[in-house]
């Protein structure tokens, strides 16, 4: 709403509206009269309430707001228009508080649903093969996203006397459990920690630094036979086992390979399951994970 000007200087109708005097003036020789006929007894144009809008591109119109008849054509009806603008403004800032409290809760309801995995059948995973085979899609369906990187993450390296990979130093975290060692199961360290002995033991006797080598080049070449890429391949030609890793890809390695352990053992071999049921038919992986005797004996042999 804005303070403005409305031409009055003749008896047919002049729609002409402005918030500038000065335009007022400019505008009275339209009409054939001028600027200084304008009196109190013989008004030319009055003052009045203008609304805007958008004629064009750049091109700001107006519109003559109506008053009420009643009140004077004086600043005593400037005033009570005042009042009425006040009463429709606290109307108007209800309805955008309203409408604004609306959208934050909608965004938070959002956001939780967000959090929970839904139906994937229209994604890609749908689409890429050994996903299918896996049942990849279907086994996160339901589940929430902060139970499913908890389900693997590893205990943060400072609370464990065994860190995660032997000092990575600019290696991501993404397998330490964010906001401190939430789980405290010592089993878990327990495994996790043997885990990471066995994987350097293992590696020292492939590494070419270690006094302890025991990979030949026949012996890499007879490792090689167990890809499946290069199963058609003769001996021969085929790539020999890369005896050297650069230390950061042996911290991803054992990391995986930790972080698969921590997620067996939380979700299958606890009674929990870890996962959360949203309903009394929510299926959790635990329902549909089938573990092998072996599997099973070698989990009480630790435990």
């Amino acid at each position: 709403m804005y303070e403005g000007y409305i031409c009055t200087c003749t008896e047919v109708q002049c729609d002409y509206c402005t918030r500038r005097a000065r335009k007022m003036y400019d505008h009275m020789p339209v009409h054939g009269r001028k600027a200084s006929e304008h009196t109190n007894a013989m008004p030319l144009w009055r003052a009045c309430k203008l609304q805007t809008y958008f004629t064009a591109k750049g091109l700001i119109d107006y519109f003559l707001v109506e008053e009420d008849p009643s009140l004077p054509l004086t600043g005593g009806a400037l005033a009570g228009s005042g009042l009425a603008m006040a009463s429709t403004s606290h109307e108007e800032g209800k309805l955008f508080e309203d409408l604004k409290a609306d959208i934050i809760q909608a965004s938070r309801d959002l956001d939780k649903e967000a959090e929970i995995v839904q139906d994937v059948e229209a994604s890609r995973a749908d689409r890429v093969p050994w996903l299918v085979h896996t049942g990849f899609p279907t086994h996160l369906q339901g589940l929430r996203d902060t139970e499913i990187m908890s389900s693997y993450a590893l205990p943060r390296s400072g609370d464990d006397d065994d860190d995660d990979g032997g000092g990575d130093g600019g290696d991501d975290d993404d397998g330490e459990e964010e906001g401190g060692a939430v789980d405290t199961d010592i089993d878990l360290r327990r495994i996790l920690a043997a885990v990471e002995s066995t994987l350097r033991d293992a590696y020292k006797l492939c590494s070419d630094k270690s006094p302890d080598r025991k990979m030949t080049q026949q012996r890499a070449k007879r490792l090689s036979n167990f890809r499946s890429d290069d199963s058609h391949m003769s001996s021969a030609k085929a790539s020999k086992f890369r005896s050297f890793k650069n230390e950061s890809s042996l911290t991803s390695y054992f990391r995986i390979t930790k972080q698969l352990l921590a997620y067996y053992y939380r979700v299958v071999y606890r009674e929990d399951g870890h996962f959360t049921r949203e309903g009394e038919s929510h299926v959790v992986p635990q329902d549909i994970i089938e573990t092998t005797p072996l599997q099973r004996q070698a989990m009480e042999d630790v435990i």
